[in-house]
């Protein structure tokens, strides 16, 4: 099938399980005010755009955090099943989304959370010592339950390249709405990942709106090298699109050990 790119119906699975990078319905049905990263519409904004949203300004375990003195304890193994993939993407006006098939997976222990989408913030969402990165991938994963498990990768400006990147980079739907699909071409989620895997987890949020909270964090504390440049490409299509850093409100950071 060759590649097209045009807009069309949503993503096949709402980012986050609930409300999305799309158009969140409230409960009535009605599309809900539009949120973004600036001005009115800003993150300190968000908890009164809509009446869904009043987690984002009121809830007590929010995301992102500081990542700092956390706790080394033993923690479950982290494995990751990830399968080769067709893209399928979708520019939402805040992101850029890559929607995955079914089939690949994570297990924590012996818990399986389903790879659901990956997308990206520049700069990173979370800090190490009060310091952002240039960038941080978000690996959605769901449960059977419908429970969210959320890897985060810390990505750097570097010279290493990284084919999965470029292979996106050069096919990325430049507006709103735009989706860009090609069965013949695939992309495995597992190159975007750090060779050292340790992780740190703790309980959070969805990082937009509407600010769920229930969400298991599970991020790796080693970096990702890739050219500068595919940063910065990213950058210039979505813009600052990192949501200002949360009070950890006496919750504890796990540092696998």
């Amino acid at each position: 099938m060759a590649a097209a790119v045009g807009c069309g119906a949503s993503a096949p699975w709402a980012s986050y399980a609930v409300g999305g990078w799309g158009d969140f319905l409230s409960s009535a049905g009605e599309p809900a005010a539009e949120w973004g990263y600036q001005g009115e519409k800003g993150p300190a904004h968000w908890g009164e755009l809509n009446a869904a949203f009043r987690q984002c300004s009121r809830g007590k375990a929010q995301s992102p955090v500081d990542i700092r003195n956390p706790l080394p304890v033993r923690m479950p193994p982290l494995s990751f099943h990830y399968r080769a993939n067709r893209v399928s993407m979708v520019n939402t006006g805040n992101t850029v989304e890559v929607d995955y098939e079914p089939g690949s997976y994570i297990l924590f222990g012996s818990h399986r959370y389903d790879l659901k989408q990956f997308h990206f913030h520049t700069p990173s969402e979370h800090t190490l010592y009060g310091e952002r990165q240039d960038m941080e991938i978000h690996l959605v994963h769901e449960d059977r339950a419908g429970n969210v498990a959320i890897v985060a990768v810390f990505v750097r400006g570097g010279r290493r390249n990284n084919n999965v990147l470029f292979r996106l980079l050069e096919r990325l739907p430049s507006g709103q709405g735009e989706h860009y699909y090609n069965r013949e071409m695939g992309i495995n989620a597992t190159f975007l990942l750090p060779l050292r895997r340790d992780y740190l987890s703790y309980e959070g949020s969805l990082p937009i709106p509407p600010c769920s909270e229930g969400v298991r964090w599970l991020v790796l504390m080693n970096p990702v090298d890739v050219p500068r440049v595919y940063i910065q490409e990213l950058h210039a299509l979505m813009g600052n699109n990192s949501r200002p850093l949360q009070a950890l409100n006496n919750r504890v950071l796990l540092l696998e050990r």
